[in-house]
């Protein structure tokens, strides 16, 4: 694990210096381009020549390369993948009282640990256009540079799963803070989006594949979302016809309560995580590697481009 960061760290100085020295300013590029090409083209409205349209095809070809490099330089300023189907979160699976517990040899299955296949497969699954977290490598990076990468990887990700236990820099994360109103006023008014490492998404994401193929028996058939095959939608339609047959005659009343945990995974204590999972009976194995997914986190806020310093957190997933 230490090898694998040693060697993103180093990785990371040459890149700068490549993208200094080498690389260079792309939009210094694109004015240049743009402003031969235009040049060309009046010459060849004054007179054409075969010299002058095969030099106009060259510039034109250029130039699509470097617009294509400027709009990769924006997708990584920005940081940001913005969430195009209102507030999800899948970064982490959910827990809530069920009706029958994980077997022994399932809540195993959840932390063997996993082979080069099974490491490679998630990280090829996931979106390659996501911004990157805080050490800069996108999952792009890992899928284009994978004959490179890969080994360490792997070596990387069967160690956490044999030990439980996470390097610093791999459990950093960048909050980028998306305003949900025209004018925000408030904290409330905004829509936090973390940008976690790849090196670490990985971890998650295996784990949540493998607790996914007993999830429905993990959660109680009355929570719709976030379970493959459930809607959010049936639930609605269930308060709906609630809401016709309230005023009904019947002995003593009718009323409906309407609860609202705001900001509920934020305010989990790590503690009650642990009871709720010994309670499912879940190994001790697997408590260990949630315990050290949520723990000890370090995060740092997006503002205006720059970040902040980090801090930890002492609660929340």
């Amino acid at each position: 694990m230490e090898n694998l960061s040693y060697r993103l760290r180093n990785l990371k100085l040459h890149l700068k210096w490549w993208n200094r020295h080498i690389y260079g300013n792309v939009h210094t590029q694109v004015d240049a381009l743009q402003k031969e090409l235009a040049k060309v083209e009046r010459l060849l409205q004054a007179r054409y020549s075969d010299a002058a349209w095969e030099r106009r095809s060259r510039v034109r070809d250029q130039l699509d390369e470097v617009v294509r490099q400027q709009e990769l330089f924006y997708l990584q300023k920005s940081r940001i993948q913005w969430l195009q189907e209102g507030d999800r979160n899948t970064r982490f699976f959910h827990t809530s009282v069920a009706h029958r517990s994980p077997t022994h040899h399932e809540s195993s299955l959840t932390t063997a640990i996993p082979t080069g296949e099974e490491i490679k497969e998630v990280v090829f699954s996931m979106s390659r256009h996501y911004a990157p977290g805080p050490d800069g490598f996108p999952v792009d990076f890992y899928v284009s540079c994978w004959d490179i990468v890969g080994t360490d990887l792997i070596k990387a990700i069967k160690e956490i799963f044999r030990h439980k236990v996470f390097t610093r820099s791999w459990k950093t994360t960048f909050f980028a803070l998306i305003s949900k109103v025209t004018t925000p006023t408030s904290f409330r008014d905004f829509r936090p989006i973390s940008l976690c490492n790849v090196c670490y998404k990985v971890v998650s994401k295996i784990v949540i594949r493998r607790l996914s193929s007993f999830f429905d028996r993990l959660i109680s058939p009355e929570q719709c979302r976030f379970v493959k095959g459930r809607y959010i939608h049936d639930n609605i339609m269930l308060v709906h016809e609630l809401a016709q047959s309230l005023g009904h005659d019947c002995r003593g009343s009718n009323i409906i309560i309407k609860l609202d945990m705001e900001k509920a995974f934020d305010r989990i204590e790590w503690s009650f995580l642990i009871k709720v999972l010994r309670c499912f009976r879940f190994t001790d194995d697997f408590i260990d590697l949630v315990d050290a997914c949520v723990r000890e986190n370090h995060f740092s806020l997006l503002v205006n481009g720059s970040s902040t310093p980090f801090f930890t957190a002492t609660r929340g997933l």
